[in-house]
């Protein structure tokens, strides 16, 4: 299940990369699971079913693929509930701003969106290609893409994300 939030929501200094990995979302006395699913130096996007206030402070823990767990807090900028035509899949969530994360979380978060731009980019050169490139089927699954049936939905879903990451 791929989540991707459109163009239309996108006034950020700094790209966000697409994600989907668990978190643990502390606020007040509450803890919740949630799932970030873009992530970025600037912030991070948490799939969130309770709605949230903006400016609600949270601490938030999570782990980057091959570059360790982190902690973090963030403010909440904006939240979306399920269904707003604002996001690509049925989700709900929150917008959110990194108050403190430190100085090694941002340069895992700077290396793991300059991977993954980096990744998309290849995999949108060899969808151009009229024949295919052997190393793609893999770039594919790395990045968690392999389910997608349609290759026009793919190439869509590729070029919208390396849109958004072009800020």
């Amino acid at each position: 299940m791929q989540h991707v939030l459109s163009l239309r929501a996108n006034h950020r200094r700094l790209p966000r990369a697409p994600i989907r990995v668990p978190a643990k979302v502390k606020f007040g006395r509450e803890t919740q699971d949630a799932h970030v699913l873009q992530i970025g130096e600037g912030g991070l996007f948490l799939d969130l079913q309770d709605p949230l206030v903006p400016m609600t402070q949270l601490s938030v823990s999570f782990d980057l693929p091959k570059l360790g767990s982190h902690n973090s807090v963030v403010e909440v900028r904006w939240y979306i509930p399920k269904g707003s035509l604002r996001i690509a899949l049925d989700a709900a969530g929150a917008g959110c701003r990194f108050l403190q994360v430190s100085a090694q979380a941002r340069e895992s978060i700077a290396s793991y969106v300059k991977q993954t731009k980096q990744m998309y980019s290849q995999i949108q050169f060899a969808l151009a290609l009229s024949r295919p490139l052997p190393h793609v089927q893999g770039l594919i699954k790395d990045a968690k893409l392999d389910n997608f049936r349609d290759a026009q939905a793919l190439k869509q879903h590729v070029d919208l994300v390396l849109q958004q990451m072009n800020v």
